[in-house]
Formats: structure tokens, C-alpha cells, sequence
């Protein structure tokens, strides 16, 4: 019998999602020779800086580096920082050409943190 608990399998497929999520994280950080080395990043409080911070080097899109073979991507860098008086953008206006990478550098960013 089909139990008809809605609470219960709404938690499920959140904890499924979760645990597909996090496999495929370590699935992508086992194959380092396509992937290259991966990190995890590292949270400080925002109270310390004085404004929030995101500071990522390197960034690489794990799925892309799978499906393109003939040309390697691109890292890119991304800096935000919402110090008052910073050096660093507290945000970004991304603009470009149709297929130019500016959803897979979101999704590398969002991906990153």
C-alpha cells in the first residue's frame, strides 16, 4: 500500500535531492584529470569585513568541462565586495553577446558558494 503522507514524502525527495546533489559533487571532485582540483570554500563573518565578500578564483563550470572536448574552458575570477569604500564591486552587471558564458558564469559562481 501507498502511504498518502504529503509531509513525509516532501521531506524524502528534499533528502533525495540533497544526497543526488552532493554525489555528483563528489563524483565530479574523484575525476581531477577533467575537472582539475576542486575546494571547498571557506565562510568568514560578514562583521569582520564590513560588508559581505565573495572572492573566487579559478572558477570552472564541472559539467561543461564534460561535454566540451575540443576547446578547454575558460576559469574565471568573480570579486564582490560590499564594504563601504571597497576595492572590489559589491555587484556585478553582466552584459554580452548571445551564447557569450554569462549563464555557466552565474551558474559557476552559485555553484562555487
Amino acid at each position: 500500500p501507498v502511504r498518502r503522507d504529503g509531509a513525509a514524502q516532501h521531506r524524502n525527495v528534499g533528502r533525495t535531492g540533497a544526497l543526488d546533489t552532493l554525489l555528483a559533487f563528489a563524483s565530479a571532485t574523484r575525476d581531477a584529470s577533467v575537472s582539475g582540483p576542486m575546494v571547498r570554500p571557506r565562510f568568514v563573518d560578514a562583521a569582520e569585513h564590513g560588508g559581505a565578500l565573495l572572492i573566487a578564483d579559478q572558477l570552472r563550470h564541472p559539467c561543461l568541462e564534460h561535454t566540451v572536448a575540443a576547446v578547454a574552458p575558460v576559469p574565471n575570477d568573480v570579486r564582490l565586495d560590499g564594504a563601504s569604500g571597497a576595492e572590489h564591486a559589491p555587484c556585478v552587471l553582466l552584459t554580452g553577446a548571445n551564447m557569450g558564458g554569462k549563464t555557466t558564469l552565474l551558474r559557476q559562481t552559485a555553484i562555487g558558494v
